[in-house]
């Protein structure tokens, strides 16, 4: 009986990803052992980064919790109508982020 191996691209695409992680994780520990609040982490960018981002945080527990922003680009390609609407999100999600 043979063992069934994944498509050499396919372990290549895991490699970088792995890799990708493990930078943005050493990325994110360093900014936290600069000073970094440990308390709320604010996300730009609701959709995929997101969900990453969540992931990530609960395998190692780096904030307490997070809050995900529509990107900005987003907003000025696809809403910009409603830019107003989002001015006001970013500023309660900022200023309670502040005083929290």
């Amino acid at each position: 009986m043979m063992a069934s191996h994944p498509p050499f691209g396919t372990l290549r695409k895991l490699r970088r990803l792995s890799g990708l992680r493990l930078l943005v994780l050493g990325a994110v520990k360093a900014q936290i052992a600069l000073g970094a609040r440990t308390d709320v982490a604010i996300v730009l960018g609701a959709g995929k980064l997101m969900a990453y981002l969540e992931r990530l945080n609960a395998e190692h527990g780096l904030f307490k919790k997070l809050v995900a922003l529509e990107h900005p680009r987003f907003i000025m390609q696809y809403r910009r109508k409603r830019i107003p609407e989002f001015v006001e999100k970013y500023k309660n999600v900022l200023g309670e982020a502040l005083a929290g």
